[in-house]
């Protein structure tokens, strides 16, 4: 059974008779959408009113709620619980509505839901990393962030005592000491830069090559400018 909270706030009219009705999304365990009707009935007596849940797949809820006379919340009884039989095979949805949150004013009713713990169905649409801490995101088309892992960390006794394995890799070491496996910013292993390209795993070959090219094109500026002087002292010593 799929279950869910739902919070509602703002106030009810102290009108005799008064109805008031509003409507909530919930979602089954399959991610379809139901919109149960919520309907406010006050009674006979003026500080008590009835509430009652209607859905078209064929729910049923009710219970009344009890205010104080100066209009706040004192409590809510529940007749029969609201049960949402599911669509094509879903599991029911049971539905706990919390009605503390409302008030009764001599004025217009208002009523909306607050707050509710059910999401339509989603997909993946990115893979998204905790900057620092390492931490491993899935996010979903219908807003949900869900931590699927953490990237771990090795800490060294001796990191000098590493032994290189060749591009940008190393591997334990006789004097390296064993491997401290952990997370970031926790025993000494330091955080994780996010997006960051740091000296541990630049491509040591391919930057020496651009020094080089940067080196040549340097000693060819070097040369234009002496030949340049050259041919100055030149001009200037067949004038005097």
């Amino acid at each position: 059974m799929t279950s869910g909270t739902v919070g509602y706030t703002q106030s009810v009219a102290a009108e005799t008779s008064d109805s008031r009705s509003t409507t909530i999304a919930v979602y089954d365990s399959l991610g379809a959408s139901h919109t149960p009707t919520i309907q406010f009935t006050r009674t006979a007596d003026p500080l008590v009113w009835t509430w009652a849940v209607t859905d078209p797949a064929g729910s049923s809820g009710n219970g009344t709620i009890t205010f104080t006379s100066d209009g706040r919340f004192n409590n809510s009884s529940l007749a029969n619980p609201v049960v949402i039989p599911g669509l094509d095979g879903a599991d029911p949805i049971d539905i706990d509505l919390d009605l503390s949150k409302l008030t009764m004013l001599s004025a217009d009713t208002t009523l909306s839901p607050r707050s509710q713990n059910g999401l339509a169905a989603g997909s993946v649409s990115e893979l998204y990393g905790a900057p620092n801490s390492g931490e491993m995101y899935l996010v979903y088309s219908n807003g949900l962030k869900q931590l699927v892992g953490q990237l771990a960390l090795a800490h060294f006794t001796n990191p000098s005592g590493l032994l290189r394995a060749g591009g940008n890799q190393y591997k334990i070491g006789l004097n390296s000491g064993e491997p401290q496996i952990g997370t970031a910013n926790t025993g000494g292993r330091g955080a994780i830069s996010s997006g960051y390209l740091e000296a541990s795993n630049v491509d040591m070959a391919q930057e020496f090559t651009n020094m080089i090219l940067a080196q040549r094109a340097f000693q060819a500026s070097t040369r234009v400018i002496t030949t340049s002087d050259q041919i100055l002292q030149e001009l200037v010593n067949l004038r005097n």
